[in-house]
């Protein structure tokens, strides 16, 4: 829970961290069924497509917190839903939320892996655009630890894209010149 309420079952949805259309073979890397609770959470479906659109992140930060975190500065003054209001009446914006921990009904939590490859996916995307908090931010290493998860996947997933964007500038570099 992100806004630290309940909420109507119409106003919140479920939805995969780790989506169903990336490879597959980083998912079993990771040792995560994308179909499963440790790879689920849900949300206001305002939110959940931020997520889903890399323009917020969760970050795992020690055992049991989950931040969340606004990427893209757009995001800050659009409101998440009319009648989601503060405590002072005014409605709920993502800036709001910025900074906020997750809270669970249940002690159950998704697998820290999923959230942790979703931010880091999310920062390098921010980076990209230019969003400022992508490059304020970073993903500690204390999210990446688990029972089932190896850490070296990350720095092997690391090491191999950046050969590939090094391999990809080299190519641009390289052809026919006027």
């Amino acid at each position: 829970m992100v806004l630290g309420r309940y909420l109507q079952d119409d106003m919140i949805k479920a939805c995969h961290i780790y989506k169903r259309s990336w490879p597959a073979q980083t998912a079993a890397e990771l040792k995560l069924d994308v179909d499963t609770a440790a790879n689920m959470f849900s949300a206001q479906k305002k939110i959940q497509s931020a997520f889903d659109r890399f323009r917020l992140i969760i970050v795992p930060n020690n055992l049991s917190d989950f931040m969340l975190h606004v990427l893209d500065p757009s995001l800050g003054s659009e409101m998440i839903y009319n009648t989601i209001l503060t405590a002072s009446g005014a409605t709920v914006k993502f800036a709001d939320i910025d900074g906020n921990l997750l809270h669970f009904a249940t002690e159950a939590r998704p697998a820290k892996r999923a959230f942790a490859w979703h931010a880091e996916e999310a920062l390098r995307f921010g980076k990209v655009v230019g969003w400022p908090a992508a490059s304020l931010l970073t993903v500690p290493p204390s999210a990446w630890s688990s029972d089932t998860c190896d850490s070296s996947i990350r720095d092997r997933y690391f090491h191999d894209l950046l050969e590939l964007q090094a391999e990809t500038t080299s190519d641009q570099g390289e052809g026919s010149h006027d």
